[in-house]
Order: structure tokens, then C-alpha cells, then sequence
């Protein structure tokens, strides 16, 4: 190849040196450009990784059906034959979904069952019927207002570890000035569906009562001295045996609720 070259013109020779380093030029950059756009690439951080593998892991991995705690109502009336409404109930009740136990969250909603046919049948006897009609016929109370029973729920809690509910009932009979509400609480464990006691979230119950109680009468105080209301006799006494019956309380989101 030296040979032959130096037999060549000068400026043939230019020419095979400018095509030879093209060549070598040509050759260079295609080996390179591998490399050259492997370094071009955004450096990926191990952190950045592991929470790429976390998020796709925790994608991957979610339940189709989540926990979650929602609310249905029945109703039913009882009409007079002209059609106006006499009596109504109505029921409203939770639904809890447990996708981890499922055993769980039947027992929690079919805890209300007993007491929702209780509350749908109340103007259903043929007595009852006959009570509301002659009241209407009457009507000797001025305006008429339609008998009525009900029950409203509220969500208190609803996680992997507690359900809790606040119910209120509410019932009228015409002839009355007002209707009665009653308030009542529930607290349930998702992970087993059995109701809570007291004595189930506190590690001293006796404590606990004493606490409640003195401060429910003090809230009561404060009403009478304002002159909301005036206690009876025994309001003290009634307080501390109230506050530890079944259904004063429940957990909420942002603590304990005491219902008096």
C-alpha cells in the first residue's frame, strides 16, 4: 500500500489522505455513539427506583373492592282512604364492606336487622291501623300531622380496625305537642364484627366513668345557671348511671364521643 502510494501524484496523494481519514473518521463515531446515548440518559437514582417498584407494586396489589361504609333506607306508609298519609316509618341502615373479612361485616349489618323489621312493622297490625284512621277521622287536635317512627344513622368511624355508628329514633303520635328523639351509639370491631364495650379501648373503666360524668354535669350546670334548663333533684345521680349503659358512646376520627 506505501508503494503504491508514493507512485501516485501529490495531489493524488492528498486526495487517498483526505478518503482515508474519513474512513477512520466514519468508523470512530459509529463505535462511539453507543456509549455516546448511554450517557445521554437521565441517571435514574436508587431512591427514585424504589419508589417506582413501590408504586407499581402497590398498583398491582390493590383490591378491586375497597372498605367503606355507606347508608340504605326503607319506608313505608299508611294511608287513609282519601290517600293522605297517616303513618310512615322509616329505617335507615348501615352497610359495611369488609373485603379482608367479610364474616366481619355480616355481622355488623345483620346486628340491625331485628330492629328494622321492628321499626317497618309498627303501623302494620290491624290495631294500629285502626288507632291511626280514628285519630285522622277526628282530627280533634287542629292541623293534622301523620304518626310517624324513625330511624336515622350517622357514620362515626369506618377503618381496618373500627365501625362505628350514632343512631337517632325518632317517634310521634299525633295528639302529642313534640316528638321524642333518642339517641343511641355503636361501635363495632371490623376485624371481628362484635360489639365494643367500654372496657374494650380504656384500661381503667372506673376512671373513665368518673370523667364522663363530671363532665356531662358540668356542661348541665352551665345550661341551668344560664337558665337553659332546669335539672331535677337528681340529676347527679342520674348522670353517673347513665354514662354506663350500652350505647352512650363511640369512636370517631377524632376521638371519643359521649352521647347523653
Amino acid at each position: 500500500i506505501v508503494k503504491k502510494f508514493r507512485s501516485l501524484s501529490v495531489t493524488q496523494q492528498s486526495v487517498a489522505l483526505l478518503v482515508a481519514l474519513a474512513i477512520i473518521a466514519t468508523v470512530i463515531i459509529a463505535a462511539a455513539l453507543p456509549h455516546r446515548k448511554k450517557d445521554l440518559e437521565p441517571p435514574v437514582s436508587s431512591a427514585a427506583s424504589t419508589v417506582s417498584k413501590a408504586v407499581s407494586e402497590t398498583v398491582s396489589s390493590a383490591p378491586q373492592e375497597s372498605l367503606s361504609l355507606e347508608f340504605k333506607e326503607e319506608e313505608s306508609t299508611l294511608k287513609a282512604s282519601d290517600g293522605t298519609v297517616i303513618a310512615k316509618a322509616a329505617y335507615q341502615y348501615p352497610v359495611a364492606t369488609i373485603p379482608s373479612n367479610t364474616q366481619a361485616a355480616e355481622k355488623i349489618n345483620s346486628f340491625f336487622n331485628s330492629e328494622k323489621e321492628e321499626i317497618m312493622s309498627a303501623y302494620t297490625s290491624e290495631e294500629k291501623k285502626a288507632e291511626c284512621e280514628l285519630m285522622y277521622s277526628q282530627k280533634a287536635y287542629g292541623e293534622w300531622t301523620a304518626n310517624e317512627t324513625s330511624v336515622k344513622m350517622a357514620g362515626g368511624r369506618a377503618d381496618e380496625k373500627i365501625m362505628s355508628f350514632e343512631k337517632s329514633l325518632y317517634t310521634f303520635s299525633y295528639g302529642n305537642i313534640y316528638g321524642t328523639t333518642e339517641l343511641e351509639a355503636y361501635c363495632f370491631s371490623s376485624e371481628t364484627g362484635e360489639q365494643l364495650k367500654i372496657t374494650d379501648i380504656v384500661n381503667d373503666s372506673d376512671a373513665y366513668y368518673t370523667f364522663a360524668s363530671d363532665y356531662i354535669k358540668n356542661i348541665a350546670e352551665e345550661k341551668q345557671n344560664a337558665g337553659d334548663f332546669s335539672l331535677y333533684s337528681d340529676y347527679a345521680s342520674t348522670i353517673s348511671s347513665t354514662v354506663k349503659d350500652d350505647g352512650r358512646w363511640y369512636l370517631t376520627d377524632t376521638g371519643l364521643k359521649i352521647l347523653f
